[in-house]
């Protein structure tokens, strides 16, 4: 019966995108929305990105939404018709935009609450289909950046005629964006993070991936500061436990 319940929910996705015509208007939906949301911002927040930046938010959770209980090739037909050319008319390279579509419509398969590939894995685990979907879909959020990371960088798909060490430090930033990400959802790097700490790891995580050499320098020094804190605080747990030990055995 689960099953079946999400493969109805799934029908009714794609019943209410061909009766409502959703796929026909979906770019002037997404283009105006994040124009309405730049025109709210104060002049000094706004940039010749800041409606792209909405666009790829709000694409996002179309994504999400618009492949969740379908198969890989059927997500990607449904989001490259629909969600794509709203990112290359707001002037994202063809390449970057369909990746960032197929990575997020790939996603959409381990997304609450339809999450299909949760079905099989809780029968194998003996376990709720949605408790382990939602813990899958925790493990797999740190991902969530990378497609940004295509985007906002499309140095590190090799598009652009960069020298190769700019495509270097391209993506290495984005490497140690998707890892102080990553930190960022598991709240743990050497030990577990304070408020501070967590938030800290999740600027850092944004200024990384959006390309540009002062949100780099700034990201990565923020980086060192966490891991350098981080560090020294599981040395200083390490030594305080090896005390313990100590004293109880004496």
């Amino acid at each position: 019966m689960s099953v079946i319940v999400a493969c109805a929910t799934a029908g009714i996705l794609i019943g209410v995108l061909q009766l409502t015509g959703l796929s026909t208007k979906f770019v002037r939906i997404v283009t105006g929305f994040s124009q309405d949301l730049t025109n709210l911002l104060p002049s000094f927040m706004v940039t010749d990105n800041t409606q792209l930046y909405f666009a790829l938010i709000l694409s996002m959770f179309a994504c999400l939404l618009l492949g969740l209980g379908l198969p890989t090739t059927a997500t990607y037909i449904i989001l490259a018709a629909i969600v794509a050319p709203v990112l290359v008319t707001l002037g994202l390279p063809v390449l970057a935009a369909h990746l960032f579509v197929l990575y997020y419509g790939v996603l959409a398969d381990d997304t609450p609450p339809i999450n299909l590939p949760a079905y099989a894995t809780a029968g194998i685990a003996k376990a709720g289909p949605v408790r382990t979907g939602i813990q899958g879909f925790k493990y797999d959020s740190g991902a969530l950046l990378l497609p940004f990371a295509f985007a906002l960088n499309p140095t590190i798909l090799l598009l652009t005629d960069y020298p190769w060490y700019t495509v270097a430090i391209s993506i290495l930033t984005a490497l140690l964006g998707i890892i102080a990400f990553a930190s960022f959802i598991q709240n743990w790097l050497f030990s577990g993070y304070n408020k501070v700490e967590r938030f800290g790891a999740l600027a850092a995580a944004l200024l990384l991936v959006h390309f540009h050499w002062i949100t780099d320098i700034v990201g990565a020094v923020l980086l060192v500061i966490i891991f350098t804190v981080q560090y020294l605080q599981s040395r200083y747990e390490k030594g305080s436990g090896a005390k313990e030990e100590g004293s109880h055995a004496s």
